[in-house]
Parts: structure tokens; C-alpha cells; sequence
């Protein structure tokens, strides 16, 4: 499932204008998708990646900045949230974070977690896992594309089976906010497919 991070309300952005050090700091995107930046006030970034961005602002910035170069980034990040359905034993809307809860900690171990991406496995425990007739050779997940690579939705299929019994940990896939995973019903029991 090959997909640019798309921006969205409560994401914190990083924005580096080089040269100009004065409006160089993080920016939040406000709850109706704006970016209240210097000289050009609100700016709509909701929906749009990092480099859809950039290209943007550098080019809106020549009004005001001779030769604008921004480097933009993502200092943190807005929760996930995605919707599980079908064969899981709580189905619903739930949201998960970038940061563990290893921060706390104080060895320095916790530090790698800090911003570790949400992923399937987080999203499967937090339905109390998958019920006995879920089929794990066929996990759907549907996620926002971003505009510079189409838009609409795009969609995958994951087989679980293939990371339960041979640790393929490319299928424990990261999770953007506004996946739809759905994980189809079986015509056999988890047991019997493994």
C-alpha cells in the first residue's frame, strides 16, 4: 500500500525558511485545515502531503521572499483514527497514537518509540484481536490517496498468514488516519487455515 502521508487537522508541522530565521519554527494546522504563517496569514494545507506543500508555499512566498526556499517537515503528528469492521470482536471507530506510552519510562530505550508509526498489529489488539472465522489471508484496507498521486482511495490486501507463521513483518503495515480495515469472514476456522 504505497501512500504519501497525507496533512490533516492537529498535525504540527516543522517549517524551515531558509535564510529567514525569523518565521522559521512549528506551525500548527488548525482544526478547519489552516496554517497561519507570516505575511500570508491562513493557508489551506489539509489533505495535501509534505511535498505538495512545499511546492505551494514556495511558490505563494515569491510575493514576498526573493528565491523562497521552505523545508517543511512533520515535528508531530496528529492521532490515527481507523475504522475496523468484520470479522473482530469489537468492531468500531478507534484512534491510536504516534507515541507510546514507553515515554514515561526512564531508561532511553523509550526514546525510539516516540514516534513509532501505528500498525496493523496495534489496530487488530485494540479490537480485543479477530474472531475464529476471520479469514487472515484476507485483510482489506482502504486509505485517502493523496491528490499528486490521484486521489480517490486506494485499496490492499493483506494475508496476516504469511507474518504469523513466517514473520513477514513488510505485511504488518503502517496506518494513516482514515483507514477502513475490514477483515473478511472465512469459510473454515483460524485453526484449519493455518
Amino acid at each position: 500500500l504505497q501512500s504519501e502521508y497525507i496533512l490533516g487537522s492537529g498535525d504540527i508541522l516543522l517549517i524551515n525558511f531558509i535564510g529567514l530565521q525569523i518565521y522559521s519554527k512549528q506551525y500548527p494546522i488548525d482544526p478547519d485545515g489552516y496554517l497561519n504563517l507570516p505575511e500570508i496569514d491562513k493557508f489551506y494545507a489539509k489533505d495535501k502531503t509534505l511535498d505538495e506543500l512545499t511546492k505551494e508555499l514556495n511558490f505563494k512566498y515569491q510575493d514576498f521572499i526573493i528565491n523562497p526556499n521552505l523545508k517543511i517537515s512533520v515535528k508531530a503528528y496528529r492521532p490515527v483514527n481507523v475504522y475496523i469492521a468484520g470479522e473482530v470482536n469489537t468492531p468500531g471507530l478507534y484512534q491510536l497514537s504516534y507515541n507510546k506510552n514507553s515515554m514515561n519510562s526512564s531508561n532511553n530505550s523509550a526514546k525510539a518509540f516516540a514516534n513509532k508509526t501505528p500498525n496493523l498489529f496495534d489496530a487488530l489488539k485494540l479490537v480485543n484481536g479477530i474472531t475464529n472465522y476471520a479469514d487472515v489471508t484476507n485483510i482489506e484496507i482502504i486509505r485517502d490517496n493523496s491528490i499528486g498521486q490521484g486521489g480517490g482511495k486506494i485499496k490492499t490486501k493483506i494475508n496476516l498468514l504469511d507474518l504469523i507463521l513466517n514473520g513477514n513483518q513488510d505485511l504488518n503495515i503502517k496506518l494513516h488516519d482514515g483507514d477502513f480495515i475490514k477483515v473478511n469472514k472465512a469459510n473454515k476456522v483460524i485453526k484449519d487455515q493455518i
